[in-house]
């Protein structure tokens, strides 16, 4: 190939990337997935254990009304789906703005699964489903 081909060919590329990066849009959401290791159920929401960066269990209170339509659109509502894909459990975590939004929980649909538990007194948590502004601990 020809020098003059290549300089053609190079100034072409680097207009159609420059195009193609002006033109996508910046998204307000940021999003992490975490591996869930156990979901509890409660009458109020779901206590899920999650790893953390370091491999940690931690917890995370979530409660019903995240799960709800949301008045006035303050925040998405999260969502829960189940399945039998070898992926989950897990959990997405979305941001908005660097606030807190909405989870998405992918949970095994066999409730047979060790993912699965029971709490053993159950009302001894109801205290812990009143946040909606959650906090997550990956460290």
């Amino acid at each position: 190939m020809k020098t003059g081909h290549k300089k053609v060919l190079t100034i072409l590329l680097l207009l159609l990337t420059t195009v193609m990066l002006s033109s996508a849009t910046k998204s307000p959401y940021f999003s992490k997935s975490v591996v869930i290791t156990r979901v509890y159920p409660h009458k109020l929401g779901y206590l899920v254990y999650y790893m953390a960066n370091n491999l940690e269990n931690k917890k995370v209170y979530l409660p019903m009304s995240l799960f709800k339509e949301q008045d006035g659109g303050e925040r998405e509502r999260s969502r829960l789906f189940t399945g039998y894909d070898k992926t989950y459990p897990y959990m997405a975590i979305f941001w908005k703005d660097g606030v807190f939004s909405h989870v998405k929980l992918y949970l095994k649909q066999d409730y047979k699964d060790v993912s699965w538990g029971a709490l053993v007194d159950p009302d001894s948590h109801d205290q812990y489903f009143g946040n909606t502004d959650l906090e997550f601990d990956f460290e």
